[in-house]
Order: structure tokens, then sequence, then C-alpha cells
């Protein structure tokens, strides 16, 4: 097959050679989907999101592992696929796939503590944009995990550039910290020339030092941000925070980096639902 057809294939499988494709995938990223997984981690009472799963490989093992599994592709026929495949655990409500890119993930915020996705960055249209959607949908303290080969080796495949654009590690790692991971990284257990991962964390609720004041006043108070969260993603951890706390209203918000958010409307109602 002619490498123009294999890159389209690749990037968003279709038909009879789409078919055929997700069966090479799950034979060819079988060993990253292994190094991925183990350091994904996933817990029991997780909920975890796979973008771009192709063939499926991995979801059987997410849904042995996580609470609830959620994977988005931008191939209509492999989300087709994986509904027909774990039709029962869509039934028993563990899972669900949706038709959707990196750039644009159809998800709520902070709904997610896992997200894997491996061998999907040559086709991102922008890595800041979906480092950023990444953060987004990851909860606090949450890990995202990108398997891929770097630049170095696939440039040697001579695939088409208007389809497939090869990555530097130092690159996904910027976007990673662009982002507002706390944590971003490469992990290559077998050298620079390999498959390798990049990995990123979000910071825990508690390195936020949140707290709320008892009486009239209701503040929360952000006493620890990280300089490198941008305000919505504080906006998810304040989201977070709230279905946590026991009371979870308050009539102002205040942080040293973003200053004090007051409460939406001139009443005697709490402020429940912050916008940055």
């Amino acid at each position: 097959m002619p490498p123009r057809f294999i890159a389209r294939q690749l990037s968003r499988p279709s038909g009879l050679g789409g078919a055929f494709i997700r069966l090479v995938m799950n034979r060819t990223n079988a060993k990253l989907n292994e190094l991925a997984l183990a350091e994904l981690n996933v817990q029991a009472g997780d909920r975890a999101l796979e973008i771009g799963f192709g063939g499926g490989l991995t979801l059987e093992r997410l849904l042995a592992d996580a609470q609830h599994v959620c994977g988005v592709d931008c191939s209509a026929d492999a989300v087709a696929s994986a509904s027909r495949q774990f039709a029962k655990d869509i039934e028993r409500g563990a899972a669900e796939f949706i038709a959707g890119s990196i750039e644009n993930l159809p998800l709520p915020p902070s709904s997610f503590d896992k997200v894997l996705t491996v061998n999907t960055v040559y086709f991102w249209a922008s890595l800041e944009e979906g480092a950023r959607e990444l953060s987004r949908v990851l909860r606090p303290g949450g890990r995202v995990v990108i398997g891929f080969v770097p630049k170095s080796v696939m440039d040697r495949m001579n695939m088409p550039p208007d389809i497939f654009t090869p990555r530097e590690p130092e690159e996904i790692v910027a976007a990673l910290r662009g982002a507002g991971f706390s944590v971003a990284k490469i992990v290559a257990p077998n050298g620079p020339d390999r498959a390798m991962l990049a990995v990123g964390e979000t910071s825990p609720i508690e390195s936020y030092g949140f707290f709320s004041e008892t009486g009239s006043s209701n503040i929360l108070q952000c006493s620890k941000p990280s300089t490198q969260q941008p305000a919505d993603r504080l906006d998810n951890h304040i989201t977070r925070w709230r279905s946590s706390s026991s009371s979870g209203d308050f009539t102002r918000i205040v942080c040293p980096r973003y200053g004090v958010k007051p409460r939406s409307r001139a009443s005697d109602r709490p402020y429940r639902n912050p916008v940055w």
C-alpha cells in the first residue's frame, strides 16, 4: 500500500482498509500499549479515558481495572466497532464510545482520573490545543500517558507531511507544561531512538490549599496556587472541591494570583458557579 493511503488510514481508519489497519495497529502497538498501561497505573474506582483507541486493544484491560472507561476516536468506524464489541459494558454503564477530536473533546471538565493515548500525536492539529484539552478533562491529581515514536525514527517512514507530523519529545513536554501540568516528563525505557512515553500529571487538590471560612462571608480561599495553572484549570479544581465539600457554596473566591472573584449577583444567594 502506498504511504499516503497508509497515513490517511492511520489517522482516520475507515472502510475495509480501515478495518485491516485497525488489526495491524493492534499488533504493532502492543508493546507500546503495555508500557503505557503500566505507566498509567489505573486503579479501581478510576474513570479512564482513551483517545484514539483505534482497534480497541487496550479497552478490555482498562475496563478490567477502571470503574468507567470512555473512548474517543475521530473514526466513526472505530467507535461503531468498539460499541458493538463492548455492548454489555455500555449497557451496565461502565463504558461509552464517542466520535471526537483531541482539540475539542466532547467531554465535561475534570471528569477523568487517567487518560491514555498511543500513536496519535502525529495527527493532532495542535499540540498546544490537545494538551489544554487533556488538562481540562483531567481531575486534580490526574495523569495522562502519551505513547509515541520520536521524530528521529518517524522521519524514516517518509509519511506525507500534510497528514503525518512527527513530534520531538521536547515539543510534547513543552505543550504539557504550557497547559498547566505540574509534572511533564519523558519516560524512555528502551532508549532515545525507541518508542517512548510522555507523562503529565495535574496538581493534587491538596496543593491548592483550599478551605472555606465559616460565617456570613463564606469565603473559598486558594492559598497555594501553582504559578503555571491557567484560570480555567483553577476553576476545574474549584468545581472538584465544591463537589466534595460539606457546604460547597461560597460568596467569593480569594486567590493570590487571580485576585478576588465576587459572587455573580447582588443577592444573599451563595456564589455557586465560578467562571474565571
